[in-house]
């Protein structure tokens, strides 16, 4: 409370909430701050100190408590040269208006989790990420956000009450990389513009009321790696820019090195597993579960639980539901970053590869409904990972390995 010359103050705890400034909401700082971070600690509802602050250039006040409305004086008296702004996880109120945030050089806003309400604001800035995600806004999505914030990189409006359509003026975003508009009530048909979207690599409407075909746009994103479409009222085929409906497994999958998990469930594939599997170098290796986590961790945020419901297939081949006979070829045995393997519900025949017990780090096997004949590998045994497993409906035959870990009948 003496420290006059003060300019910075970082203060951040791992458990929420386990300190608490404990000064007179009227107390009057001797110092004033250019940078401020203060994270999980209590110095709500939004104290005297903090709004008489006014050259700050980054500001970090995270799940600290402040409640109620922020003074429209507070936003004004900012300073000019401001970089960063986040408020985000507190309890504060109201509506935000367009002359409060007019900063040139602002980066990032992320007001998200809170409770503010009323239509998106008309902000004119170059912030290039920007986070309201868990509000209460509602009303449309302006039809000029992208005169208004032409650098936009990050766009976070989930779980909010938004309306009407998706505007297609944000196809003219040049540099977006992240769209997350899931868990609105967003309607009409998907804009198809998305062509010279470029850096645009996680796309999520899910939760939506959308209707109309799926774009054929959407497939000629060079960059895209996340895509979630579900709960709501496409109708149509799958653009064939973004699928094969038909027909074999290409082999130029295996020249995806960076592929994430390869699902390919539920669809009419034919013929057999190509034997260049081997060459998934991301499966072989076991690298794509990190980047592909942190893909989807930046798209949803972390939102529990829609992350950890998708995190679970990483590193895994699915290709459970389809048409495919033949034998599994030996060499999906030396993808050793593996983790969940489902070739369920198909027509393979012959032996289980001997070699299977060589993907040590597989968590998941399901073989179950197909034709497969022989006995048991006995290298199954080593496989001391392996949490799940489903070899039933098949015509195998002998000694069943020693297998601990299982004793329900019904997996054979």
């Amino acid at each position: 409370m003496s420290l006059k010359s003060l300019k910075s103050l970082r203060i951040t705890t791992e458990s929420t909430k386990s300190l608490v400034f404990n000064v007179s909401y009227q107390w009057i700082p001797p110092f004033r701050l250019n940078y401020i971070q203060i994270q999980n600690c209590r110095v709500g509802p939004f104290p005297m100190w903090l709004q008489v602050q006014s050259e700050l250039t980054s500001v970090t006040l995270k799940n600290t408590g402040i409640s109620g409305t922020i003074p429209d004086q507070w936003f004004s008296k900012l300073s000019g040269q401001i970089t960063r702004l986040d408020l985000s996880k507190n309890q504060i109120e109201g509506k935000l208006q367009p002359h409060q945030l007019a900063f040139p050089i602002l980066q990032a806003i992320d007001l998200s989790s809170n409770r503010f309400e009323g239509p998106l604001p008309l902000w004119s800035t170059n912030v290039a990420e920007l986070f309201l995600e868990d509000n209460s806004f509602s009303g449309p999505i302006p039809q000029n956000l992208t005169q208004l914030m032409p650098g936009l990189q990050r766009l976070h409006l989930s779980r909010n009450h938004l309306s009407r359509g998706i505007p297609s003026s944000l196809c003219q975003l040049e540099n977006l990389q992240v769209l997350s508009l899931r868990s609105n009530h967003l309607s009409g048909e998907f804009p198809n513009c998305w062509n010279n979207s470029f850096t645009l690599w996680g796309f999520d409407v899910a939760n939506n009321d959308l209707s109309g075909a799926i774009p054929i746009s959407l497939g000629f994103l060079p960059s895209l790696t996340v895509l979630m479409l579900g709960n709501n009222k496409f109708h149509g085929e799958i653009p064939s820019s973004l699928q094969n409906r038909s027909g074999q497994i290409p082999p130029e999958l295996c020249s995806l090195g960076n592929l994430p998990p390869l699902d390919l469930s539920e669809n009419s594939f034919l013929g057999v597993i190509p034997k260049c599997f081997d060459n998934l170098a991301a499966l072989v290796y076991g690298n794509s579960s990190e980047v592909f986590e942190n893909q989807l961790y930046i798209v949803l945020r972390g939102r529990e639980p829609e992350y950890s419901s998708i995190v679970g297939d990483v590193n895994g081949i699915n290709l459970s539901g389809n048409d495919l006979k033949g034998e599994i070829p030996d060499e999906i045995t030396s993808i050793h970053g593996l983790h969940m393997l489902n070739l369920s519900r198909n027509q393979f025949s012959g032996r289980i590869p001997d070699k299977i017990g060589n993907l040590e780090k597989l968590e998941a096997l399901d073989l179950s409904h197909n034709r497969l004949s022989g006995s048991i590998p006995q290298s199954l045994s080593s496989m001391i990972a392996l949490k799940h497993l489903n070899l039933s409906y098949n015509k195998l035959q002998g000694q069943i390995p020693r297998l601990p870990q299982f004793n329900d009948a019904s997996v054979f």
